[in-house]
Order: structure tokens, then C-alpha cells, then sequence
């Protein structure tokens, strides 16, 4: 006995009338009538790190990708994975179905038809079954970045382009749209609500725009926390601020420096990972001058080199905490750090991870004095809780931000958030930057290497680029793919 129903995605399920679940993606979908998926990673000869980013990643991605008058094909295909796994390679899968997701009308949900979406570090922290909440029934699909258009098959005009655009105007179909989510994105076709949704100016980048979502939409808020209406939407937001970036070499690194600039901040300082003693090595040179010439005033890790130098004049200082046992983006924080804080000084903690309690995340991460002294050489992410000259204590005057959670208890000042960072996009005030642009069979290993690396830039996929044995000429010379969203 069979009943026909949707999963969360939009995909017509067949399951038997007891409700039984299937354990396989092959159960997903039409039972009878989809194709049995193909795993990218099961079966497939083991890689170490460096052939994985000599595959994926020493192949930067050269030119505007540009949307497909294809139409009418419908061939659907997503990547997924219905139980958590460290190895990305083993546990995500690359899926075709025969039929694309149905948009839920009384959820004011709408059909997209994707042209491009992330790969980020969030993806592996889900997969790694980190996020709270986020339920594997019946699969999830990674990619929490989304950037497409609104599709209707059966309208012929569906991916028509507007003569005019207007942020204000309600979207319809053939409007590119802008999105973020837990998941969904890296797939051909996926389902939105209206509300979720913002829209892109046509003439802009897919492969550069989508990056806004998760990172520059993170970097913007945490700037202007406590700024409310218009105030933060203009040219000097930020004007005669001192802001400090703790682990200035990183992609939000860029976003936080590029998006001072816009505002108007006074100074813009960013550390880099390695102390000023360790300037002569060919890393750590390359981190100084990577930030200057991000606009920055680059300085060392080690608060001694400058404390003297800038004095207690930052108004905010940003940090990432990340809570999983995988915390690359931690960095050590002492109290020459807090030292630096003007009296009425903030910080803000960036949390790689939902749902996490505030009080819960007080306690992790400041503790008491006498925690503090027990646990420093375990856990490096400790901020002072101790009274600063006479002042609140440090984790009292702290503001922690999640960009989820933003996104799903103030959608509508995010969306606006989004509208303010696709303009600045189109003056060219931020430039996004996009390692390399990868196809859906490539997720899986664009996974592992986040899991091992950070890296200062995106990877985007996809969906519908194609692959050509011709490759495209490089001046590095080296082989690449052309991408035809």
C-alpha cells in the first residue's frame, strides 16, 4: 500500500501506509521512477589533503559565470546525505530525481531554480551533526548560500528579464533572487517562501553576490550592532569608530574590513595570525600585506608589538568563537587585547553555530577567574572576566551574534541588511572573492577541505556548469573549467 506525500524539500515521496521510513536516498523521491543516485564519495579511492586541493582548489575561477537560456531542461540534480559523518567524501552524495520539487502555496513558497550557492564552513559544521535543530528527516541538502530564479515550468516567460527593477516591487517569476537558509542550496532546483526571499539586480555576478548571504550579511550586522533604521545604511555609519578584527586574514576578515571602509570607520585594525618576530617568513609576509592591501592596518598577533602604539581607543573589537572541536577560527585572547577597549568599548562574539544559549555561551567561553586559570591551556578562546579598571566586567558589555539566528528572529532587517550590501556590490565597494567556482560532483571534496583548512575566500557551486575537455587558457597555465550557469 503506498500514499503519495512531500518531504521538506518539495519531492513527491511514496511511502508505504505504517509510515516506514527509508533508510537510503534511493528511497527519496519517486520510488519507482528516480534513478538510483550516485555516491560521489562511497567506493571512490581515498585522497590525502594535498591532492584533494591540488583538485579542487589550485584551479581559481576565471570569469563571470552567465545564466543558461536552457530553459526546458528539467534534468534535477542535488547533493545530500541522511546521516551525520566527519568525511564528507563518505557520507555526501550526488542524486538525480526524475521530477522537480513542488513549492508549497500555502507557505507562500516559491520554485528556484538556482544558479549558484556555497560551500562553507557551516555546511561541514551541519554535516558534522553540530547545528541544533536541524533535523535529517528525511535528508538534508547542503548549501546554505542561495542565489537563483523564480521558475515556473509551465510559464514561458518564467525566466524573462524586467526592463525596470525596484528592491520595493513584490518578486515574481524571472526575478534573480537571494536567500539564506541551514540548507538547500547545492542543488539545481529547490523550493523558498516569498518572505525568505531578496531581490538581485540582474547585472550583478552570481558567483560574487551569493557569497553576501552568510559572510558580508555577518560582517554588516556585527558592525552596526545597536544602530537602528537608516542610520546604518549610510555612507558614515561608522564614522569615528576604532574597530579591532581578531583574525583579520579570513574571508569574514575581508568582509569586516571592506564594509569599515564603506561605513566611514576612523581606523580599521586586523591582526594577522603571526607575531611582528615572524614577519621574515614568506607566510607571514603575505598575511601583513595581504590586509593592507584590503584597506587594513595590518598588526601582529602578539598585542605587545602595538599596544603602546594605538592605546585604548578601539570602540569595538570582533572575535569568532567556534565551538566545535574543529575551531580553526579561534583566536588566543588576553587581557592586552581588552586593554586596548576604550571605557565604553564593546566586543562581539561571532558564533560559527546556532542556538546556543547566551548564558550557555558566557560560561564556555568567559567562565570564572578561577576556571579561566585552570582551563587556558585547554581551551585558547578564553576572554578576561575580570572588572577593567573599575568598569562592567568584559563578558557584561559583550554582544553575541549568530547570523542564523538573526536571519530567522529579524528576517525583515536582514533582507533589508541584504538590499543595503547588493548595492554596495553594485558601486563596487565590497568585491567578494571566489577561489573557484565548482560543479555539484565537487562539493563533497570542496567539503573536505574546509574541514582542514581555513580559507581566505569562497567556494561556490554550481549546479549547471558543464565540464569541457577543452580547457579554458590560463596565464598560470594551468587547467580549468568553464562554468555555464
Amino acid at each position: 500500500r503506498m500514499q503519495v506525500g512531500y518531504d521538506v524539500y518539495g519531492y513527491e515521496n511514496e511511502v508505504d501506509s505504517a509510515g516506514a521510513d527509508f533508510e537510503k536516498l534511493e528511497g527519496h523521491g519517486r520510488a519507482r521512477k528516480a534513478r538510483r543516485p550516485t555516491s560521489v564519495g562511497r567506493g571512490a579511492e581515498r585522497v590525502d589533503e594535498r591532492r584533494v586541493e591540488n583538485a579542487v582548489l589550485n584551479r581559481p575561477f576565471v570569469g563571470n559565470p552567465t545564466l543558461s537560456n536552457d530553459d526546458g531542461s528539467r534534468h534535477h540534480m542535488y547533493v545530500a546525505y541522511s546521516r551525520y559523518g566527519r568525511d564528507a567524501q563518505e557520507v555526501l552524495q550526488l542524486c538525480e530525481h526524475s521530477s522537480l520539487p513542488s513549492p508549497n502555496s500555502r507557505n507562500g513558497e516559491v520554485l528556484i531554480r538556482i544558479h549558484a550557492s556555497t560551500v562553507s564552513p557551516s555546511d561541514c559544521a551541519i554535516r558534522r551533526g553540530e547545528f541544533q535543530g536541524v533535523s535529517l528527516n528525511p535528508y538534508i541538502i547542503p548549501g546554505v548560500g542561495i542565489l537563483g530564479t523564480i521558475y515556473t515550468p509551465t510559464d514561458k516567460d518564467s525566466n524573462r528579464r524586467l526592463s525596470s527593477f525596484s528592491y520595493s516591487s513584490p518578486v515574481q517569476p524571472g526575478d534573480t533572487v537571494l536567500s539564506l537558509g541551514i540548507s538547500g542550496g547545492n542543488s539545481r532546483f529547490t523550493c523558498l517562501p516569498k518572505t525568505h526571499l531578496v531581490k538581485v539586480p540582474p547585472q550583478l555576478d552570481p558567483s560574487q553576490t551569493v557569497c553576501l548571504a552568510e559572510t558580508y550579511l555577518t560582517g554588516f550586522q556585527v558592525l552596526h550592532t545597536g544602530q537602528k533604521g537608516g542610520m546604518r545604511y549610510r555612507g558614515n555609519s561608522l564614522a569615528g569608530q576604532s574597530i579591532l578584527i581578531l583574525g583579520g586574514y579570513s574571508a569574514l576578515g575581508k568582509a569586516l574590513i571592506e564594509l569599515c571602509l564603506a561605513g566611514g570607520a576612523k581606523h580599521c585594525y586586523a591582526l594577522a595570525s603571526q607575531p611582528e618576530s615572524a614577519k621574515g617568513n614568506s607566510s607571514s609576509r603575505r598575511h601583513f600585506e595581504t590586509l593592507e592591501a584590503w584597506g587594513a592596518v595590518a598588526l601582529s598577533s602578539d598585542p605587545q608589538d602595538w599596544l603602546t602604539l594605538i592605546g585604548r581607543q578601539i570602540d569595538l573589537m570582533v572575535v569568532v568563537y567556534d565551538p566545535s572541536n574543529r575551531a580553526y577560527h579561534n583566536e588566543h585572547i588576553s587581557d592586552d587585547h581588552c586593554k586596548a577597549l576604550r571605557e565604553d568599548g564593546q566586543v562581539v562574539v561571532v558564533c560559527t553555530h546556532p542556538g546556543l544559549d547566551n548564558n550557555e555561551s558566557r560560561s564556555e567561553v568567559f567562565g570564572s577567574t578561577s576556571i579561566n586559570n585552570q582551563r587556558d591551556s585547554n581551551n585558547p578562546f578564553r576572554i578576561p572576566s575580570r572588572l577593567l579598571s573599575n568598569r562592567d566586567s568584559l563578558a557584561d558589555r559583550t554582544i553575541w551574534y549568530n547570523v542564523f539566528d538573526s536571519w530567522e528572529k529579524k528576517s525583515h532587517i536582514a533582507r533589508k541588511d541584504l538590499e543595503h550590501l547588493l548595492r554596495l556590490l553594485e558601486l563596487n565597494r565590497i568585491h567578494p572573492e571566489v577561489l573557484e567556482c565548482i560543479p555539484l560532483s565537487k562539493v563533497a571534496k570542496a567539503q573536505f577541505v574546509l574541514d582542514n583548512r581555513r580559507l581566505v575566500g569562497h567556494l561556490v557551486c554550481a549546479p549547471w556548469m558543464k565540464q569541457t575537455t577543452n580547457p579554458v587558457a590560463s596565464c598560470h597555465g594551468v587547467r580549468k573549467e568553464r562554468c555555464e550557469l
